[in-house]
């Protein structure tokens, strides 16, 4: 009875939760930097291509699955890590 309580909430608000998944996806990012007052002040600029990642990976986790969504977040943080070392 819980679960079924649950599935009608997540089901009406779908959009909403993915939506905050995605805004936390790019908070998260920001344990990346130095903590500073800085940060702070820049962190919208800091995370906005994390938030754009994160809408790419939702949008291909549901269209495609889990799988792929890993996967492709894997092969750009490979790029991203060999460009910084290359």
């Amino acid at each position: 009875m819980f679960n079924e309580y649950l599935e009608i909430i997540y089901f009406k608000n779908y959009k909403f939760i993915i939506y905050i998944l995605i805004l936390c996806f790019g908070l998260i990012h920001l344990s990346n930097y130095k903590f500073s007052d800085n940060i702070i002040l820049i962190s919208p600029m800091l995370i906005f291509p994390q938030i754009v990642d994160g809408i790419i990976f939702s949008y291909l986790r549901v269209k495609y699955g889990i799988a792929y969504s890993i996967l492709i977040h894997s092969f750009h943080n490979l790029i991203l890590i060999a460009l910084k070392y290359s």
